[in-house]
């Protein structure tokens, strides 16, 4: 396959799915130990989403979702991310990304993303992104319209998703702070759920290099599962404490500037079935 070729785009309205082929991860998708990072992950991921639903004949008729004076958040997120991710040799090879709506809810639905490797044929990582509709000015979650709900709700199938609870920081963690800017956000101008992610593994890395979170190695995390509970503007200040919880490594990441906490995520060891 020729990457001047992509992305090669596949949707099928009638099981609300598409399969799109992308390029691939580069060396920009690298961190400084030569592995991809989990921030390349969820662009890939984002973008897949995206694609598919701005297609000309797209997966999600969005017209019909968002409607006049709302917008759509990303809630929670949910990875599961396999050995084959790491490696290598599907770096520079075409990978295809098969993403599909599902349990759709009064206010919120789902989207369940898998990576492919075409050069190994083997799944890189899987997840499950929660998309609430909110008012455009009071953030407040809004049902989905019925002309949208009716229109694919019967078409949809389901998948549970562990759920995940808000944390307690506890008083001994670590400390790593952050300024977030124009390249963290999305057209909404505040920070993604990608970006977030970002940074909770900035942080860890960081404390590693400086000895602080011996053993820690992202090439060992196999699930996250993340929240987000506010919004971060370009140019705020994030305080991200870290800590461990038997196999888990745990993150808080706190606005400095409007004085709460944004997004809670758990990076986890044990290997999962759940998708």
């Amino acid at each position: 396959m020729d990457p001047r070729d992509m992305p090669i785009m596949k949707v099928c309205q009638e099981t609300m799915a598409s399969e799109i082929t992308l390029p691939g991860l580069g060396f920009s998708d690298l961190d400084p130990e030569k592995r991809i990072s989990f921030f390349a992950m969820a662009k890939l991921g984002e973008a897949s989403r995206v694609l598919a639903n701005n297609y000309s004949t797209g997966v999600v008729p969005y017209r019909k979702l968002i409607g006049k004076g709302a917008m759509i958040f990303v809630k929670s997120c949910y990875y599961e991310i396999f050995p084959d991710f790491f490696d290598i040799k599907h770096q520079f090879k075409p990978v295809k990304c098969i993403t599909q709506i599902q349990n759709l809810g009064n206010t919120s639905y789902q989207q369940h993303t898998k990576l492919i490797s075409t050069a190994m044929q083997a799944v890189l990582f899987s997840c499950v992104i929660t998309i609430v509709r909110v008012d455009e000015v009071t953030r407040r979650p809004v049902p989905i319209p019925d002309e949208f709900v009716q229109s694919v709700g019967q078409k949809l199938r389901t998948c549970h998703v562990p759920r995940m609870n808000t944390m307690s920081v506890p008083k001994e963690c670590l400390k790593v702070y952050f300024i977030a800017n124009w390249g963290d956000c999305d057209r909404y101008k505040h920070v993604n759920q990608s970006s977030y992610l970002r940074f909770c593994q900035s942080a860890a890395e960081q404390l590693e290099w400086s000895k602080m979170l011996p053993g820690y190695n992202s090439s060992s995390v196999r699930t996250i599962q993340a929240i987000h509970s506010g919004e971060t503007l370009p140019g705020q200040k994030l305080t991200a404490s870290v800590w461990k919880e038997g196999q888990t490594l745990c993150f808080d990441l706190f606005n400095e500037s409007t004085k709460n906490t944004v997004y809670q995520a758990v990076f986890g060891t044990q290997k999962a079935s759940h998708l």
